[in-house]
């Protein structure tokens, strides 16, 4: 349990350092469309007995499963045991089978390696990781 944690709070302070030297560049929060995004999701929850709630704005990067990202981990599994997808997988600090809507896509917690209202977003390679890039945005919690 130590090791993950010192792993957790060394990435997360990778990731940090990499912001303040700013070697990462950070997008002022994204506001395009938020509202009409909020309510298609709503109504799509509906549609299948599900609430949409904001569980706030986030801070999203993206990570692959290389050593770089993923340090002694790489090549792995996710924290919960399950093989990650681009697409579909995301970093949270947030129970793992959260369903949380972000840009209007759908992903599910599947690992862990962030803290806060941070999301880390699995990508297949580490160009693509990179070239997503690292935002601010609004995340919504799909319940039901």
């Amino acid at each position: 349990m130590s090791i993950l944690l010192a792993f957790i709070l060394s990435f997360t302070m990778t990731k940090m350092e990499l912001i303040q030297e700013n070697a990462i560049q950070i997008e002022p929060y994204r506001t395009t469309e938020v509202t009409n995004e909020l309510a298609v999701a709503e109504e799509e929850a509906q549609d299948q007995s599900e609430s949409v709630h904001l569980w706030g704005v986030a801070t999203i990067t993206h990570y692959c499963n290389c050593a770089e990202c993923c340090g002694q981990w790489a090549g792995g599994g996710t924290a919960s045991g399950s093989t990650p997808q681009a697409g579909r997988t995301v970093a949270a600090d947030l129970p793992f089978g959260t369903r949380l809507l972000i840009g209007g896509h759908e992903y599910v917690v599947e690992d862990r390696g962030v803290s806060g209202c941070w999301v880390d977003i699995y990508c297949d390679s580490h160009s693509e990781a990179l070239a997503r890039g690292m935002y601010q945005t609004e995340v919504y919690i799909i319940d039901g």
